[in-house]
């Protein structure tokens, strides 16, 4: 549940309390939810924080989300980044327990240092801009290449045989019952014709992705700490300089290549200009191998056809934002060029 205004205070001051006396509020103000929560699936609670230190965050995570375990994960791997120089990331303020974060009232609160700069790419789109989102973002693969995993360094890219997967579950028996639940549907027309081409441009497609997929699901390579769903609103700027990466929630182990394409996927869209001037800037402190410009190929392909596909099943007459499932719809329309 939500803390409305009359009861956040005294809370976020108990979690506050935790933490050392610089940290210690002298005002508290609640942000509104969006632009500042980073993170779609996740949705935590955020206050701005004054103290004698300067401004911080506070968040409070969802009671299901995430784990401890998966926090104190993300909050090591903060830490070794920080510790090997990468310092556009807001890593946990440590508590008097020598923890990242404290439990209070059934819930996982952290405390980090303010992010200044605002996620601005998509409203003032520049090359310098997508140039610097790649060069920050190799340089916190380099930052967090060295972090201690318990599996091979060398390995299959797991989101990969994740995606070949559910291709072929697909192709096996989902796709029918996609087309069924979606037919069913009372739609809005413009989110009916693009649900509807993307249906129909879907069969042709399966075959390239199986052959894409299947080839990436032999391929060994480094695997380290990624962000694992980084997105153009997770950049923060001031300006065109990058001054840090946010939402950290969803990272784990896999290839590079995951975040490079994820990445370039949003911000470059099907430009090819932009796509070497991004892949360019990114080696710039991170090179990349043949192998895993080929997963960054495979991860971009797959990316639009099954985001579209979620979409179109996630799709509701009932639901507020339909507007944004139609332009969501069009946008991967136009990305698979149909």
């Amino acid at each position: 549940m939500k803390l409305g205004r009359e009861t956040y205070q005294p809370v976020c001051e108990e979690a506050l309390s935790l933490y050392p006396f610089t940290c210690h509020p002298r005002s508290i103000r609640p942000l509104e939810a969006g632009l500042e929560s980073h993170d779609s699936s996740v949705r935590a609670e955020l206050w701005k924080v004054e103290t004698v230190t300067g401004p911080m965050l506070l968040r409070r995570w969802p009671v299901e989300h995430p784990t401890t375990e998966h926090l104190e994960f993300v909050h090591a791997v903060l830490w070794h980044a920080a510790n090997e120089g990468f310092d556009r990331i807001a890593a946990p303020v440590i508590t008097n327990d020598g923890r990242g974060f404290v439990f209070v009232k059934d819930h996982l609160w952290q405390l980090e240092p303010w992010m200044y700069g605002s996620p601005d790419y998509a409203v003032a789109q520049s090359e310098d801009k997508l140039a610097g989102a790649l060069m920050a973002l190799a340089e916190f693969h380099n930052a967090v290449s060295s972090f201690p995993i318990a599996q091979s360094p060398l390995a299959i890219s797991s989101d990969i045989q994740e995606r070949l997967r559910r291709l072929r579950r697909m192709v096996a028996c989902d796709f029918e019952r996609i087309v069924g639940e979606t037919l069913a549907k009372s739609l809005p027309a413009p989110v009916e014709d693009a649900a509807h081409r993307i249906l129909r441009a879907a069969p042709p497609l399966f075959g390239n992705l199986m052959t894409l997929l299947t080839r990436g699901s032999r391929l060994v390579g480094p695997v380290q700490p990624c962000l694992r769903g980084v997105r153009a609103k997770h950049v923060f700027y001031e300006e065109d300089y990058v001054t840090g990466l946010v939402d950290f929630v969803s990272l784990g182990v896999d290839s590079p290549a995951l975040d490079v394409a994820a990445l370039l996927s949003e911000m470059a869209g099907q430009d090819p200009h932009l796509w070497n001037l991004g892949l360019n800037a990114y080696q710039l402190y991170r090179e990349l191998s043949d192998d895993e410009r080929y997963l960054i190929v495979a991860f971009d392909r797959t990316r639009s056809l099954t985001y579209g596909l979620s979409q179109i099943q996630q799709s509701d007459p009932n639901r507020e934002t339909l507007e944004l499932t139609a332009d969501c719809l069009e946008a991967i329309v136009d990305s698979l060029s149909i």
